[in-house]
């Protein structure tokens, strides 16, 4: 159903059209958090599990997980040329990075008050399947993740359905990239392209 939903988004000719969908998912995703905080204070879930602030053995994923969900440096160089205004680059990065720390920040907070130790991966499956907003809530995520090419869509679908605990491998490897992508490339080619020009601080 995922794979037949993300197709039709791949067929654009016209890729200025896929920044409207992008607006979406951007909209998609803070219905999702808004909807988290609307079960928690209106459908009496409430707040009240407690835990481990900190859990050392789940640290690494934590880190991952960070990682992951601020790992689009790969498609900053295509964004900063595509802007009317280049210049304004730096704000705009600046903003969305913060908006969504705290939109990151705030969905922990509350999705751990609310669950505790018993948080699945995804917070939409702790949401009680009884009601209709938690089914909003679940295809909102799904609308949220559409962005893919064809052959990239059909492949992913029939490698998923082939390889037994392909979402843990998955995770896995895409952690392991992410990181390198995210934390290590990006000041290994700063220092590469000003050898010799850098303070030791930086």
């Amino acid at each position: 159903m995922a794979t037949l939903a993300v197709l039709p988004t791949v067929w654009v000719r016209d890729l200025s059209l896929l920044s409207y969908i992008s607006a979406g998912g951007v909209v998609a995703s803070v219905l999702v958090v808004l909807g988290l905080c609307w079960f928690g204070l209106v459908d009496n879930v409430g707040f009240h599990h407690k835990g481990t602030t900190l859990s050392l053995s789940t640290l690494p994923v934590a880190i991952g997980l960070c990682g992951y969900c601020n790992s689009g440096h790969a498609g900053f160089s295509n964004i900063c040329t595509s802007m009317a205004k280049p210049n304004q680059f730096p704000s705009v990065l600046l903003a969305c990075f913060g908006i969504c720390s705290l939109m990151y920040a705030g969905t922990a907070v509350v999705g751990y008050t609310m669950f505790g130790e018993a948080t699945e991966s995804q917070f939409t499956l702790n949401l009680p399947k009884d009601l209709i907003a938690s089914k909003i809530a679940v295809w909102t995520t799904v609308y949220a993740q559409q962005n893919h090419r064809t052959s990239l869509v059909i492949s992913t679908l029939i490698v998923g359905l082939s390889i037994p605990f392909f979402g843990l491998l998955m995770s896995l490897i895409g952690s392991l990239l992410t990181m390198l992508v995210t934390l290590i490339l990006p000041p290994a080619c700063y220092l590469s392209i000003l050898r010799g020009k850098v303070s030791r601080i930086q």
